[in-house]
């Protein structure tokens, strides 16, 4: 019996190419949707404010990650 080493690149497959498209017409299109949506609405607790932060930062992460993915195969 012998142990393969683990392997880290997981995203690497075609498989994942819906799971990168669906995350993306979520992250792109109805995130910024709902904080448009959203922000016309008045609230007493200030969830508008934090779902609307938190949209916008979930955002710039997943831009961030594809462009620190396109990065690492452009300087290989």
């Amino acid at each position: 019996m012998s142990l393969r080493p683990i392997f880290y690149n997981c995203f690497k497959g075609w498989e994942y190419v819906p799971l990168v498209a669906i995350a993306g017409v979520f992250n792109v299109i109805l995130c910024p949707a709902f904080v448009i949506f959203a922000w016309t609405y008045k609230d007493g607790y200030g969830i508008r404010r934090s779902l609307s932060i938190g949209s916008v930062t979930g955002l710039l992460l997943w831009v961030g990650g594809i462009v620190w993915r396109f990065m690492r195969r452009v300087s290989k």
